[in-house]
């Protein structure tokens, strides 16, 4: 069992990656004021203005994720030179057992998500805050502060000037990472932040011509495994996180006001965990409390745990979160 699997419990959600992989690049939100590009052509409006629609799956070309740990399908893993994750007992490079929900919800399409670190397009980094990088001081055993975040994210993206049509499907899966960062360090929590910096990327990939955007909230952080060492502040991390989940839906009402032809498919973890959490029964689910996978062993059944480690759900979490969410992204056909 490698030395890094054995470091400190807060790497389980954060994740790693080298400093070297990471260059200056600009500023994400400028490409707020360019115009989006076609094969050299500016691009105009051109899709449905109902939002919050799910789409039909054959219309979809193209797939973008952004985020953390759980949409990264090996971009840590890739820049810290295979060592963390530890594969096994993760699964290739996954901050889980097995494939993530995201991918459970793209293999009926056919797409699968090849980290950018090797050239493909997926950019979500475990780790990841929904800034730039991230804010010191940073817990000890965390990840340096080179870690990209969702915006700097974005930046790469953007550079070259990216190719995109209003039938690409992008993913934003950000803001957990914020306020494990502040609640692990013991500093004060401001949901505030991260709610800008998402409709700041809302913003940036609509600027870029994306039309169908497809946005996660945060679970309930106080009911994880990794923050249980704190019971007298998890009152307070519920209540930041249930804040900022209200006030994120209402900043992607307010810009589909303004962007008509914007269609803002905002999925609901929190209630979707709430559910694992309180009907565990419904989903296979024994165990919610502890996480499948500690330091010295890996348990035997972990079809039935909701957690793989402190803070990443199972593959059969990532299922049952998949086929939860897959009718409110896609048109389901008929029976």
């Amino acid at each position: 069992m490698s030395t890094t699997f054995r470091s400190s419990r807060v790497r389980l959600w954060l994740g790693t990656c080298a400093a070297a992989f990471l260059m200056a690049a600009p500023m994400a939100t400028q490409a707020q004021t360019d115009s989006p590009v076609i094969d050299g052509k500016v691009l105009s409006s051109s899709v449905s203005s109902q939002s919050n629609a799910p789409i039909p799956p054959e219309s979809v070309e193209d797939v973008y994720v952004f985020g953390d740990s759980l949409v990264d399908t090996g971009n840590v893993f890739n820049a810290n030179g295979g060592l963390f994750p530890p594969s096994p007992p993760y699964f290739s490079g996954r901050f889980s057992n097995g494939p993530l929900w995201i991918e459970n919800v793209l293999s009926p399409l056919g797409i699968s998500l090849v980290p950018s670190t090797t050239g493909g397009q997926n950019f979500a980094f475990g780790g990841a805050p929904s800034g730039f990088f991230l804010k010191q001081p940073i817990a000890p055993g965390g990840p340096p502060p080179e870690t990209p975040g969702l915006l700097y994210q974005l930046g790469t993206f953007s550079q070259p000037r990216p190719t995109v049509t209003p039938q690409t499907l992008y993913f934003i899966t950000a803001g957990a990472n914020d306020f494990l960062n502040d609640f692990l360090s013991g500093r004060e929590l401001d949901f505030t932040v991260p709610v800008q910096n998402l409709s700041t990327a809302v913003s940036t990939l609509y600027a870029y011509g994306a039309r169908n955007i497809v946005i996660s909230n945060v679970p309930d952080l106080s009911r994880f495994p990794l923050t249980q060492a704190n019971p007298e502040a998890l009152p307070s991390l519920s209540k930041e996180v249930k804040q900022f989940n209200d006030k994120l839906k209402a900043a992607l009402d307010e810009l589909q006001k303004t962007r008509p032809d914007l269609n803002i498919i905002l999925l609901d973890f929190q209630a979707s965990f709430n559910q694992f959490l309180n009907h565990p029964d419904q989903f296979g689910f024994t165990n919610t409390t502890t996480p499948c996978v500690t330091p010295t062993s890996v348990c035997a059944n972990p079809e039935e745990y909701l957690f793989w480690d402190e803070a990443h759900p199972t593959a059969a979490a990532g299922q049952a979160l998949a086929e939860m969410v897959a009718p409110q992204i896609f048109q389901m056909s008929p029976p």
